[in-house]
């Protein structure tokens, strides 16, 4: 490559590829510009970044910015920004989780509360303790509502119930 070499500084560490850099204790870097930089990293990708202890970052641009952030597939996010987010997960293209443990599984699904969970392309979960399930679903009330659940039984019959969330 006509690039910078890599570079492995921290104990125990494993850059391969153009001016990787792995320069935590532990730490594994792999892909063009991937940099992981505290102990116990991963950055798997070109430009993927692992930053916090204990994160992995594995897809191109992929982020992890925060101690125990995963984030799989290109230009997810965990944490993102600056909101100092711990345990955040982002997995699908552009994912985002950017808050403490908040989880966003699908292709541009966004989790920008804690514990906030959004599962689906483009599933959106803005507020606390939030759950949105499926594509373009958004979850952004706080608050605690009855709601009605429609089923279909072994035997295809319909039925409603009404649930109170969160449950008791």
């Amino acid at each position: 490559s006509t690039l910078g070499d890599s570079s492995a500084t921290g104990s125990n560490s494993t850059a391969i590829g153009p001016v990787a850099t792995a320069s935590g204790a532990s730490a594994i870097a792999i892909g063009y510009n991937a940099t992981s930089s505290s102990t116990n990293t991963i950055a798997l990708g070109a430009a993927a970044q692992s930053v916090g202890f204990n994160s992995e970052a594995l897809g191109n641009s992929a982020q992890a910015l925060y101690n125990g952030d995963t984030t799989v597939g290109t230009n997810a996010i965990a944490a993102g920004g600056n909101s100092g987010a711990t345990a955040a997960t982002a997995l699908g293209y552009g994912s985002k989780a950017q808050a403490s443990s908040a989880s966003a599984l699908g292709g541009n699904a966004v989790a920008s509360a804690a514990n906030a969970t959004a599962i689906g392309a483009g599933a959106q979960a803005t507020t606390a303790n939030s759950v949105a399930l499926g594509q373009g679903s958004v979850a952004n009330t706080g608050k605690s509502r009855r709601c009605k659940a429609t089923f279909r039984t072994s035997t295809a019959r319909s039925r409603t119930s009404t649930a109170r969330w969160p449950m008791p």
